[in-house]
């Protein structure tokens, strides 16, 4: 929300503000993410005794990874402008 701040002290609305945080984000975080998952990958077709102790760990991790990035790019910015929209009706 670092980038949202100041376009919304230059009058952008708070929803844009979001918006163009979001597209300014998303390919760093996306590509951060396939990246991780698709190196964790050659561990979930390993079948040794060693990858069968590690499948579960891999699981999790990718699940968790790929449910941060829908928090972050989802659900994050729709908590702010909330929050901004319920603070300024509050002030007002």
């Amino acid at each position: 929300m670092r980038f949202s701040k100041p376009c919304t002290q230059d009058g952008v609305a708070i929803r844009a503000a979001a918006v163009l945080a979001c597209q300014e984000r998303f390919r760093s975080i996306v590509l951060t993410t396939s990246t991780t998952i698709a190196g964790m990958l050659p561990l979930l077709f390993e079948t040794s005794l060693q990858g069968q102790v590690l499948i579960p760990l891999v699981i999790s991790i990718a699940f968790g990874l790929a449910f941060s990035t829908v928090l972050i790019l989802v659900v994050l910015p729709c908590t702010y402008t909330v929050l901004y929209e319920h603070k300024n009706a509050i002030n007002n």
